[in-house]
């Protein structure tokens, strides 16, 4: 839900020195940090379970942030940096950036937890969610909390949609671009795994029909294939049929001459 290094963290400490925390009043960089993100963690989860309802936590964090801009130490204070603990207070703060918390409520109470019992209406959930995030990107790009989000759901949904059927997965992969465009190539794994289902899949039908495991030449994919013109009722592998071929592949120029089954 939050992966997050933060780089501007220092502080003193001595063995046996008390670690003590009041409300509005900064008393040392170390006990300030810890309850910032004590909070931070508490409001994200809270969003999780109910849309905004983290409110209460993420004020509590801005208090702190508010606390601590006579500190010497970095990471509290809008000029030093555009990625630091004051941003994050910020953008989870600011009602103009609602959309943000409302995906962590959609991925989710609409999306994850839904999955265990209907693996498609969950992913349905996502994609709201990725909508939302989507909406909220377009509005104000340069948000630091969209770098924490990614960095936090990246592998999440590279896990959710590399199971999807074709068009969900396109749709995924150009809003993930979108709002995270440093990482293009990482999204394009879900198309690969695609691709890479195709042929497990191809591989299992074969070896049901070919019951003595024997090699099998490259040529018998042709009865796979549909005839140029024609587009025949597809059988589903997997309750859906994503692709279909509708032009005649070259199976003989293939590279791959064999098959084998062990």
């Amino acid at each position: 839900m939050f992966n997050y290094q933060d780089p501007n963290f220092q502080f003193q400490w001595q063995p046996g020195q008390a670690i003590e925390f009041e409300d509005n009043r900064f008393t040392s960089n170390l006990t300030s940090t810890i309850a910032f993100y004590i909070y931070i963690f508490l409001g994200l989860d809270f969003d999780s379970f109910q849309l905004m309802g983290g409110t209460p936590y993420f004020e509590k964090a801005q208090q702190i942030v508010n606390s601590a801009q006579s500190a010497k130490e970095p990471g509290w204070k809008s000029f030093e940096s555009i990625r630091n603990r004051y941003w994050i207070a910020e953008n989870l703060t600011n009602s103009s950036y609602a959309n943000v918390r409302k995906f962590n409520y959609q991925f989710h109470r609409l999306g994850l937890d839904l999955m265990q019992d209907n693996m498609e209406k969950g992913r349905q959930g996502v994609t709201l969610a990725l909508e939302t995030l989507q909406r909220a990107y377009r509005e104000k790009p340069n948000l630091y909390i969209f770098q924490l989000i990614m960095d936090s759901k990246r592998d999440e949904f590279i896990n959710i949609y590399s199971q999807a059927a074709g068009m969900d997965k396109t749709k995924a992969v150009n809003m993930l671009k979108e709002i995270d465009p440093s990482k293009a190539a990482q999204y394009d794994r879900i198309m690969k795994q695609g691709a890479i289902n195709l042929l497990q899949q191809l591989v299992c039908i074969f070896k049901h029909s070919n019951p003595n495991k024997k090699a099998l030449k490259l040529k018998n994919l042709q009865g796979l294939v549909i005839r140029a013109g024609f587009e025949p009722t597809t059988r589903s592998l997997e309750g859906c049929c994503s692709i279909q071929l509708s032009y005649r592949t070259n199976i003989r120029s293939a590279k791959v001459k064999t098959i084998f089954f062990v």
